[in-house]
């Protein structure tokens, strides 16, 4: 094999090609090998693990991944991306997400350079090129698609950038940091005076910095974890990690993206979209529903004096979560009424506009409190009747009912999901025969909704055979 043939492998062979042929990683290495002077004894050590091809031949191949090219997520130099390829040969998930980032970004690339005027045989050529390069990193994230879906938290560690940038001079202050060095913020400096105990005790956790969370969480890392599981949701999953992307860029090691409004009819998966994009950034989450509510205590809380006096509902989520930031789900907004006991829509507007936000004022506490680093995301099945100050401060994204390509990756979240309302780990759930999940194909493909295939998925495990219990 030529030397150009072994640098162009990762982007012009199919993985399944690769993967079997079992005497590629050696080939591979070796023409690699050939072609490092390592710099220092750091990547001498790195390359003297890969030699030795142990358990962590593919954490030191990575590694030396990034030594060519610190950049690694963001460019795709062939001699770089052939080590992250000798990684995935050796089963590295972390590089196999590397390939899947990198040749999923090439099209675009590739297509915008041939619309900057490349007319003619080379445009042409880009343009086949762009089409080619987008199989193998759709190949690629077969690979992996059920570990990043069954195993987020370990997604969110092992994906984790081991340091940020410094912040810039202005950027958004944070006020502290936590004992681990976290960035944190003092939500509540102080409660007010309080002629009893109990309203101290309650809430006193709020008065102690609370983590600001996600800055660990690589925006691409997110962005294809999304992608695998909702990818009819593309807009959402590209606006949301654009957000983060920039923070990044500015220095800011904590995760938050703009108030977005997500529009669509039921079963879309908007809800589940929310609950996914927490658990990954790992910052906390809450949801409350306000179809049909006509009392805005739902969301402010009530004030000092009433029974049962209690903050507003993102200060709960917050002492609940430890997390100063955490994504807040408002579901079917559209459906919100007012009345004289308050307007829901009229209280979101107050806590969705930054300098309110920043210095809410809580009838409960009697101090002012900062909710302004919260992500929101809402859901509506219409826009239409949302009052307009209120349109005006979100991000609308509207979308429409998943195709059959999302079927695995719905499936699989699904199963998880069961798995976590039972209590249980994925890996009991009994498993689906062949012919029920391709009747649960075909009634998804005829229409059925997310909401309707969770269904059927929970009533063909009821029937399924159960899976030997595993000796913890």
């Amino acid at each position: 094999m030529e030397e150009t043939d072994f640098l162009l492998l990762w982007r012009t062979v199919a993985p399944g090609t690769l993967l079997a042929d079992p005497a590629l990683p050696d080939k591979l290495l070796a023409f690699l090998t050939a072609r490092l002077e390592p710099r220092d004894g750091e990547e001498r050590h790195l390359l003297d693990m890969v030699l030795r091809d142990g358990d962590k031949a593919g954490d030191a191949a990575f590694s030396l991944a990034g030594a060519v090219s610190k950049e690694v997520y963001f460019s795709a130099p062939d001699l770089a991306m052939s080590w992250v390829l000798l990684a995935a040969l050796r089963g590295h998930d972390p590089a196999t997400l590397a390939l899947v980032q990198t040749l999923l970004k090439m099209p675009d690339r590739l297509t915008e350079s041939a619309r900057r005027g490349l007319d003619g045989p080379k445009g042409k050529t880009l343009c086949r090129e762009a089409v080619r390069a987008r199989r193998p990193g759709l190949d690629w994230g077969r690979h992996i698609v059920v570990s990043v879906l069954r195993r987020p938290d370990w997604w969110q560690k092992r994906l984790a950038t081991p340091t940020m940038p410094q912040r810039s001079a202005d950027a958004d202050p944070v006020e502290t940091t936590a004992e681990d060095g976290t960035p944190a913020l003092v939500v509540v400096k102080e409660i007010g005076v309080t002629e009893t105990e109990d309203t101290w005790t309650a809430f006193e956790a709020l008065t102690e910095p609370l983590p600001l969370r996600g800055g660990g969480v690589h925006p691409e890392a997110l962005r294809t974890a999304l992608s695998l599981e909702f990818p009819h949701m593309s807009e959402a999953t590209d606006r949301i990690t654009q957000d983060l992307a920039l923070l990044r860029r500015a220095g800011v090691p904590w995760a938050r993206f703009r108030p977005t409004l997500l529009v669509g009819p039921p079963g879309t998966g908007k809800t589940r979209f929310a609950r996914r994009v927490a658990r990954l950034l790992g910052t906390g989450y809450g949801e409350v529903g306000v179809g049909g509510i006509s009392d805005n205590r739902l969301l402010e809380g009530t004030a000092r004096g009433w029974r049962g006096a209690q903050p507003c509902w993102p200060l709960l989520v917050m002492q609940q979560s430890q997390a100063a930031n955490p994504v807040l789900l408002v579901d079917e907004i559209d459906k919100a009424v007012g009345s004289h006991n308050g307007d829901v829509r009229a209280t979101l507007l107050s806590m969705l506009e930054p300098e309110t936000a920043r210095g809410w004022y809580d009838a409960c506490l009697l101090v002012p409190a900062d909710l302004g680093r919260i992500s929101w995301i809402l859901t509506a099945n219409a826009a239409e009747a949302l009052p307009r100050p209120l349109l005006s401060r979100l991000r609308v994204i509207r979308m429409s009912s998943p195709g059959s390509d999302a079927f695995e990756g719905l499936l699989e979240g699904i199963l998880r999901d069961i798995a976590g309302e039972l209590s249980i780990d994925r890996a009991d759930l009994p498993a689906l025969p062949d012919e029920v999940e391709a009747r649960l194909r075909a009634g998804f493909a005829g229409g059925a909704g997310i909401r309707a295939l969770k269904r059927a998925v929970e009533a063909a495990l009821a029937e399924a055979e159960p899976s030997p219990r595993r000796v913890h």
